[in-house]
């Protein structure tokens, strides 16, 4: 496997005490952050709610309930990683007909080269969530760059 490009992940993308209730209203926040870094173009709210209606990313492990959001490559102006620890949890659709989720966690993904990148990340996230030390550190950790360090470790790790 591959190694995922950690440098997308940073501490101004990590957002902490977020509060929403699911993921349009999210997205809704996330928005014009986005648009006013550069990082998406305009559409990229309403291309990522409706992907995220066909195919929900909610997905439950054992330490935590997560959400991996993503939209097709055309809304992403400039590729990012970025990390929500939202304030209570946010109400997501789960992944391939499973229940809804309450995530806890939520990393969106916003990578230009579809299918090799996303699949690689994806796999990494995964990965990274099924460990609980990982999710404890990611959990615990208190300030926004500790977050972004602790994500690029575990994925690191996790895509080696």
């Amino acid at each position: 496997m591959g190694r995922v490009d950690t440098s997308l992940i940073g501490p101004d993308l990590v957002f902490m005490d977020l509060r929403a209730c699911d993921a349009s209203e999210l997205f809704a926040w996330l928005e014009p952050v986005y648009l006013d870094r550069g990082l998406v173009r305009e559409g990229w709210l309403e291309a990522i709610c409706a992907r995220e209606e066909a195919y929900p990313t909610g997905l439950t492990f054992d330490s935590v309930a997560v959400a991996i959001p993503h939209v097709e490559p055309e809304h992403i102006a400039s590729p990012y990683i970025s990390v929500i620890r939202p304030r209570g949890t946010v109400r997501f659709g789960g992944m391939g007909g499973m229940p809804e989720v309450d995530a806890q966690l939520v990393v969106n993904l916003g990578l230009q080269a579809h299918e090799e990148d996303q699949v690689l990340v994806v796999q990494a996230l995964m990965g990274v969530f099924a460990r609980r030390e990982a999710v404890d550190e990611i959990m615990s950790a208190t300030t926004r760059e500790d977050v972004a360090a602790t994500m690029r470790r575990w994925c690191q790790e996790c895509s080696a």
